[in-house]
């Protein structure tokens, strides 16, 4: 009796989890026949989704200067010119860049430069040849001759001019003659200063700045420099100057001299000090028709030039007007 209630106790507990199992379900099995006759219930597939395209990272684009000029200034440009003035200015920025980074490129563009001008230099030194060659505005034979006999016979013309025009200094001025003792230049300087006074007639006061003779030379009468120097600057020995007879002084030089130079120096410092004139001064140049000079005979020293436009300040005056100008004018000068 026990074992029938046991066993129908636990059928009513199977019957009770079948009933409960069957509730819990949406549908029956029998009403789901589509989904398949199996105990169990295939997965449905999972559709792979794919990943969104990711957007490409915007892109640098670098220019080149050349396009970025074409885009910044559309105007067309015109075309660079190999002039003059194009040269000038910018072959010392061809030489930095070739100087600071000499590679083959930097080296090879600035020595075509340099070629390039150099061979232009060349056809304008011929050209001014052809242009100069007769042109008596322009030769310069008819200044100094350039044959060797023409022009030693011009320098012994000028020398006759040179010592005559100083043999009237003589009697105008003298020269001053700062040395010292031990001074190996006033040694031979003394020599010399001994023939302009032997020989060409000058008198030279001799002023020692210590007080002493030059030892070995024939003792000449010498003053003790009382501040002479000082007041003229001296400052290399030996040092000379001229002297006026109303005690004007003008310089000659500091330093040794030979005699020739030393003449040369004295009319030179005769003309600036007014004790000569231009004229006397030009006979002694070794140069013929000193009178054909293109400045003095145009006049344009601050003077407008008769049939030059009407321009203001630096304008260019076209090659042919210009031309026609000063020849008028320097034919009209000779008439």
């Amino acid at each position: 009796m026990k074992r029938t209630i046991g066993t129908l106790g636990f059928f009513a507990l199977c019957l009770c989890a079948t009933v409960s199992w069957s509730q819990s379900q949406e549908e029956g099995f029998f009403e789901r026949s589509e989904e398949g006759w199996f105990w169990y219930k295939e997965e449905p597939e999972v559709e792979e989704v794919a990943p969104e395209p990711v957007a490409p990272a915007p892109q640098i684009v670098i220019s080149s200067p050349e396009q970025s000029e074409v885009q910044d200034d559309p105007a067309p440009k015109a075309p660079i010119t190999i002039g003059a003035a194009w040269l000038r200015e910018n072959m010392p920025r061809y030489l930095d860049a070739a100087m600071d980074n000499p590679t083959l490129e930097n080296v090879e563009a600035y020595l075509m430069l340099q070629r390039i001008a150099m061979d232009r230099s060349q056809t304008f030194a011929e050209v001014s040849q052809v242009v100069t060659v007769g042109n008596q505005n322009l030769d310069e034979l008819a200044r100094r001759p350039s044959a060797s006999f023409a022009t030693q016979q011009l320098d012994r013309i000028a020398g006759r001019k040179r010592e005559k025009l100083l043999s009237t200094l003589t009697e105008k001025v003298g020269f001053f003659y700062f040395f010292k003792s031990d001074c190996e230049l006033c040694y031979t300087q003394d020599n010399i200063m001994n023939l302009i006074e032997d020989n060409m007639g000058f008198s030279v006061m001799r002023i020692s700045l210590d007080g002493k003779p030059i030892p070995g030379l024939q003792a000449r009468p010498f003053s003790i420099d009382d501040g002479h120097a000082e007041m003229l600057g001296v400052q290399v020995l030996p040092a000379v100057f001229l002297v006026s007879d109303e005690g004007e002084i003008a310089p000659i030089g500091q330093g040794a001299m030979a005699l020739p130079q030393i003449s040369q120096r004295a009319l030179i410092a005769s003309l600036k000090a007014g004790w000569i004139t231009n004229e006397q001064y030009n006979e002694t140049r070794p140069l013929t028709d000193l009178d054909n000079n293109l400045a003095d005979r145009l006049g344009i020293d601050g003077q407008p030039i008769e049939g030059m436009p009407t321009v203001s300040g630096d304008e260019f005056v076209p090659p042919k007007v210009l031309l026609k100008a000063l020849k008028s004018n320097l034919q009209r000068g000779r008439q």
